[in-house]
């Protein structure tokens, strides 16, 4: 599950992601949030560990992403998880290195 909320002062991006845990997350596991353009390259992003699961099997994780450099125009929200030792992502279930939350449009500000 994920939402998303934008912010005009500072322009940012506030992700929040919920994590489901099938099974335990090793130590060297990193998230990554991208906002990416055309070419699906990152104009920001926001990685770290993937938040905390206490007791239950889903882990809340929220991301901040800047927008205050990035050029207007249609971007994509990419996440996923890699390991931060080697920087090989993990495969999703679909075979793919990430998921395409959503796009959205950055207007001129």
């Amino acid at each position: 599950a994920w939402a998303v909320e934008e912010r005009q002062a500072p322009p940012e991006l506030e992700l929040t992601l919920v994590w489901r845990l099938e099974h335990s997350v090793p130590g060297s596991t990193s998230a990554f949030v991208h906002l990416a353009g055309a070419d699906m390259r990152p104009v920001v992003q926001a990685d770290g560990p993937p938040g905390s699961a206490g007791a239950s099997d889903f882990a809340l994780d929220r991301r901040i992403l800047p927008l205050g450099t990035v050029p207007p125009g249609t971007y994509k929200i990419l996440v996923g998880l890699y390991d931060s030792e080697s920087g090989a992502r993990l495969p999703l279930p679909s075979g793919q290195d990430a998921l395409a939350l959503t796009e959205l449009e950055v207007r001129p500000r």
